[in-house]
């Protein structure tokens, strides 16, 4: 882990990146050094719901289903915000932002976006939607969630050398020791909802401006990494522990 610290048992809206099935892991990693684990809720897409297995989860857990549909979204928001601002119940409501899984195809359909937008196109990540965060930290200003928590996830690939490139599911339940072929790390950003700018079209930039950043960072350590071969310290991540 690098970046800003979380302060243990806080309540945020957490950001991500989004590149594979796994991410959770990390996700839930840092949530049980934190007193959150089994306090996450991610927005997940419907259609989910209906995959066998991953779906009787998904459901069982509560998560946040959405459809892209503003007027049934509004209605499954309010179910799942009013209970939690009227109880104040610790959360850490999880969303990746991209909408979907990074690929090569995608970030190039992003990069076009950008481009035709007269945006800088990014290298490492995809364009972030903003509507449904927006949405969500207008629900939660002035609540006992106080933060949004922006996770940088990234993998690197001992084997092949190789930042971004997450485990496989086969990798993942076959190997017996993922770390002697992958390295993980996060790199946090806390904000205080406070100081998020409140209009829909500063909000929009604030995001643009995180997703900027995350690509830096990631571009800082793909060259680093790349290099040495190894999961060596970074020089931009050396803030926090």
């Amino acid at each position: 882990m690098s970046g800003d610290d979380i302060p243990v048992g806080e309540s945020a809206l957490v950001i991500s990146n989004h590149l594979s099935y796994s991410d959770f892991y990390l996700i839930h990693a840092l949530a049980s050094r934190r007193d959150m684990l089994g306090r996450c809720r991610y927005f997940s897409k419907k259609e989910l719901k209906y995959v066998p297995v991953l779906g009787w989860a998904l459901t069982l857990m509560d998560m946040i289903m959405v459809t892209r549909n503003w007027m049934r979204d509004q209605r499954e928001l309010k179910r799942v915000f009013d209970p939690i601002r009227a109880l104040r119940l610790p959360i850490w409501l999880v969303t990746y932002l991209e909408g979907t899984r990074y690929t090569p195809k995608k970030c190039l359909e992003s990069q076009n976006f950008c481009v035709s937008r007269g945006k800088d196109p990014l290298q490492h990540v995809l364009y972030p939607r903003h509507k449904g965060f927006f949405t969500t930290l207008t629900q939660f200003r002035h609540t006992h969630v106080r933060a949004v928590y922006d996770f940088t996830l990234v993998y690197y690939n001992l084997d092949e050398r190789k930042i971004q490139r997450p485990p496989t599911p086969v990798e993942t339940h076959s190997y017996g020791d993922l770390s002697k072929h992958y390295k993980f790390h996060i790199h946090v950003r806390r904000f205080v909802i406070d100081d998020i700018p409140e209009d829909e079209a500063a909000v929009t930039q604030w995001l643009e401006q995180r997703w900027q950043e995350k690509d830096a960072v990631l571009e800082a350590m793909s060259r680093e990494w790349t290099s040495a071969g190894i999961l060596g310290p970074t020089k931009l991540l050396t803030h926090a522990q």
